[in-house]
Order: structure tokens, then sequence, then C-alpha cells
């Protein structure tokens, strides 16, 4: 069996000391789109540390690490940032010119993914049996926080067989998921001005817009019997020490949220069950939670609309409908951030207790649906 891929080194080489010797395999094309996202890449942490990201100011770039979609195709490429004091972030440069050039980055140590692709690398000799050997291996990245691992095992018989993994969760898929559907909410002509802007300028010029909101105090709890109710957990989370002290915290708030969502055992959840959850678990306590969906009758949710409820301090549900391709996902919204007019929505998304921010006019934030969540 081959060896297995290694990527301590990853962790801790800059852009800067990097030979980027894995562009040796590429063809003409892609090297030089390696060359601009590269570029992207350092343009977009520089002007990016202010604000919640100071922490970023005077941060390298690790190498690049690929990522793919289920078409087999590389379509973006991921970056540690590494900070005075170690790794302190995360940005994905996408090469679809027509989508977002950075529809994600975060606040976490390091690429979230890294530590369990890296265990499953380590392991996968495990599933193997005689005869069967390690042909290659990749991570895809679907949509906000989603990502699979992808071995290629080959048999004696030279016929190939795919291994794949949820990263979340390191548990083995028996299927590859279906693809998602991809809408036309995200905004091509935004997404080009954003293109243009990363391609020449690592400043701030005199006309920038900078803007940000960050909604403290709201918990970041651990994925527990789905992700509805596990955000759902978070946003009343929020509210009990504000007035609301009858209500439980953590898992014991998660797991009611999750009998009145009807939460099915392997964790989903209709999103038509969301409000109704949210407001009966209230009720039960006490209070009276006014909850509902947005996007009801139209494509998706606005911008607009997320930022208002953040400006009165309201955290809220965000479902990102059809985006993730095995499953929809639902996250925690409680904050944004605008960089000359490209807007980011920041999430706490089940799976750590970091910041996520997606751009909302990215493919990773399509079709979106807002839960309100309204305490009286």
């Amino acid at each position: 069996m081959k060896s297995m891929l290694v990527l301590s080194t990853f962790l801790l080489v800059p852009v800067q000391q990097a030979s980027l010797a894995s562009s040796n395999t590429l063809g003409s094309d892609q090297q030089a789109e390696l060359v601009e996202v590269v570029q992207v890449a350092s343009n977009f942490l520089a002007r990016s540390a202010w604000g919640s990201l100071e922490k970023w100011r005077g941060a390298t770039l690790s190498e690049p690490f690929p990522l793919y979609n289920l078409d087999n195709r590389l379509s973006s490429y991921g970056f540690n940032v590494i900070g005075l004091n170690g790794l302190c972030g995360y940005i994905i440069v996408n090469t679809d010119k027509n989508d977002a050039p950075v529809p994600e980055f975060g606040d976490s140590p390091g690429l979230p993914f890294l530590k369990k692709y890296s265990e499953l690398s380590a392991n996968v000799g495990n599933f193997l049996v005689q005869g069967q050997e390690l042909k290659e291996t990749k991570v895809i990245y679907f949509s906000a926080s989603t990502f699979l691992a992808e071995f290629i095992i080959r048999q004696e018989d030279n016929s190939q067989i795919p291994l794949i993994f949820d990263l979340q969760t390191g548990e083995i898929l028996s299927a590859p998921p279906p693809k998602a559907i991809v809408s036309d909410a995200p905004s091509k002509t935004e997404n080009q001005r954003a293109w243009a802007l990363l391609k020449t300028s690592n400043s701030a010029s005199s006309d920038s817009v900078f803007l940000e909101r960050i909604i403290s105090g709201v918990p970041a709890y651990y994925w527990f019997m789905g992700c509805s109710p596990t955000s759902g957990g978070m946003v009343m989370g929020y509210w009990q020490p504000r007035g609301y002290p009858n209500l439980p915290l953590g898992n014991s708030l998660i797991g009611e949220l999750a009998i009145w969502m009807h939460t099915s055992p392997d964790g989903s959840t209709l999103l038509a069950n969301i409000p109704g959850g949210i407001y009966q678990v209230g009720a039960n306590h006490g209070y009276y939670f006014q909850s509902w969906n947005d996007g009801t009758g139209r494509p998706y949710s606005t911008i607009g609309e997320f930022m208002n409820e953040i400006q009165y301090s309201r955290p809220l549900l965000v479902t990102v409908s059809g985006s993730s391709t095995y499953c929809n996902h639902t996250m925690a919204g409680y904050g944004y951030r605008v960089d000359n007019g490209v807007y980011y929505i920041v999430v706490h998304d089940t799976w750590d207790s970091n910041a996520h921010y997606l751009d909302y006019n990215s493919s990773v934030v399509n079709n979106p649906t807002w839960t309100y969540v309204v305490p009286h």
C-alpha cells in the first residue's frame, strides 16, 4: 500500500517561503490560475485585518490546499492563516470567476477539516482488505462548512472504488451524495466586481466602506441530535440570561428542541418544523417566542433582512437550502461584515466554537432561509 498523505508540513509553511511544488503536476492554465488564487488570498488577508480579525495583522498564509467538487474538478483552494501566535484563521478562494472569490473564511485555528482529514489519512488502511491499495485522496468542498474526504481504492483487478467520509463526523457515507441544486441567487455582477478588487489591491482605498456588527454572548454549541435543534439552542440560549432564566441551556435545551422540531434520529429536521419547535419550547417554560421562516414565496431571503435582525441584537437561524449536497444545513447567525460592498454573514456552524464568515453572494449560501426568533 502507498504511504499516506502527510499534512504536518502544510500546517506551518507560509506562502512567502513555499515552493508550491504541488503545482508541478498542473497544466500551464492551472499554474496561472494558482498564481492568481495565491495573489487573491494574499490581498484578501492584507485588507481583512480589521475589526474582529485584527489578529490577522502581519499574518502570513500557508501553501494552498486543493479542494474539489463532485465532478472531480479542482474548484477552490484553502489557506491557513498564520499569525504571530500560530494558526488563527483560514481562507477559501474559488477558481470559478462567476462565483464569489472568497466564499468562506473564519477565525478557527486553520482549515476546519484538516484535523479530521489527517486522522482519516493515517488510518484509512484499516478500511482496506488484501489486494487493495490507496490510489489517491482528495477533499471535496460542497458548501458552507461542509467538507468530505474521498479516498480512491484500487483493487486487484485494477477497478476502483471510492471511500467517502464526512469530515465533520468522520463517518463513512454509503454512497456519494447527489449534486447541489444551484439557483440564480448569487450575483455574478457583484462577484465579478469583488474579483477585480482583490486581483488589483491588497489595501483599502479612501472610498472603501467597512462595517461590522457581531452580537456578543451567543453560545457556540456543538452538534447534538441535529443541526437545527443545535442552532435553535444557540439562539434561545442567548436569550436565557437576558430575561428568560427558566430556559434550560446546552444539550438539555437542544434535546427539548429536537423533540418539538420533530427531528429524526439521523438529525434531519424539516424547515417548516423549526419555528413551531422554538415556540413550543419557549411556552414549555412560560415564555412566548415568536418565530417564523422568511423567504416563503420568494427564491431566497435577503441580506438586508439578515442585517436588520443583527442591528436589533437578535440572533437568528440560517438554513442553506439546497446548498449542502446531502442535506440542508442550519447554523446560528449572529453577525455581519461588509468589506467594500461584499456582504458576509457570520455564523456558528455547530461543528466548532469559531466564527465562520460566508459571502452572501456565493454559491455556499445558495437559497438561504432566515428563521427569526423574537421573544416577548
